[in-house]
Formats: C-alpha cells, sequence, structure tokens
C-alpha cells in the first residue's frame, strides 16, 4: 500500500495551523480530529518558561513526540517536513502534555489526510 504525501496532494498548501498557548498539567487539546481523516504533522515548536516537560500525543493518550524535557525558556523547532514528522491514526485529535502547570507556546502546521 502507497501513502500519498501530504505535501504532494495539496501542491505546498497547508490545511491549517494551530497555536499551542497552554499553563495546565495534563493533556490539553492542540487540533481537533476529523472523523475519516489523519493529522500529519509538518512542523512545530514549543517553548516553555521554566523546567518542564512536553508531550505531543493523540487524543486516546498515545505519544509521538516526548517526554520532551526542558530548561527554563528551553524549547524545540522541528523545521517544515514535507512527508511529516509523524501522523495520527484517523478521527483523532493532537494534544500537548505538560507536567508542570507552566505556560508552554509555539505551534503546529498540519494536513488532513
Amino acid at each position: 500500500m502507497s501513502i500519498a504525501v501530504p505535501y504532494d496532494r495539496l501542491g505546498g498548501a497547508l490545511d491549517g495551523s494551530a497555536t499551542i498557548n497552554v499553563s495546565a498539567i495534563g493533556a490539553t487539546l492542540i487540533v481537533t480530529g476529523v472523523a475519516g481523516k489523519s493529522i500529519w504533522v509538518l512542523s512545530y515548536e514549543i517553548v516553555t518558561t521554566a523546567g518542564n516537560s512536553v508531550t505531543l500525543e493523540d487524543s486516546d493518550g498515545n505519544v509521538y513526540r516526548g517526554p520532551m524535557p526542558f530548561i527554563a525558556n528551553g524549547g524545540i523547532a522541528a523545521p517544515f517536513n514535507p512527508k511529516g514528522h509523524f501522523r495520527l491514526p484517523a478521527g483523532k485529535s493532537l494534544m500537548i502534555g505538560n507536567t508542570s502547570a507552566l505556560q508552554t507556546g509555539g505551534g503546529v502546521s498540519y494536513v488532513l489526510v
């Protein structure tokens, strides 16, 4: 089975981008899942104001990146990848998990396939 690359399917356009702006412990919604569609994450950046471990996960709690431990004002930038850094199963939402109630910000770009 061949899987189409989202970038090729859209001719370089993105379906969406979402801002990350959370300060709660646990999982917080970033992108709502769509029935029958998979979220392909093409890029993301995360910065946290103090020591914190962060995960990128689906709405069932399956972790796709992390835990990523950060020091104060630490973060990560995963650049644009036309093949996607990871994809979620169809219908699942993209969540960010914090281990501390600290400000965590950033963004994510994605396509729905």
